[in-house]
């Protein structure tokens, strides 16, 4: 089930970012909930603020 997205015009970290924070809000996940992260293999995931926010929750990459 897709639970975050957004559209844009460009591949800023900004945009899975803001994904990202929209799926957290929207399936209200905390803190070490087991959560299983998935994501495409584009520079704009490996950016130090967009990886830093999964890891900080506790999630496991997919």
């Amino acid at each position: 089930m897709i639970v975050g997205w957004q559209v844009a015009n460009n591949m800023r970290t900004e945009l899975p970012f803001a994904a990202l924070e929209m799926a957290l809000w929207r399936r209200r996940i905390k803190k070490d909930s087991g959560l299983i992260h998935h994501s495409t293999q584009g520079s704009q995931y490996v950016s130090i603020q967009y990886t830093e926010r999964p890891s900080g929750i506790g999630s496991r990459p997919s």
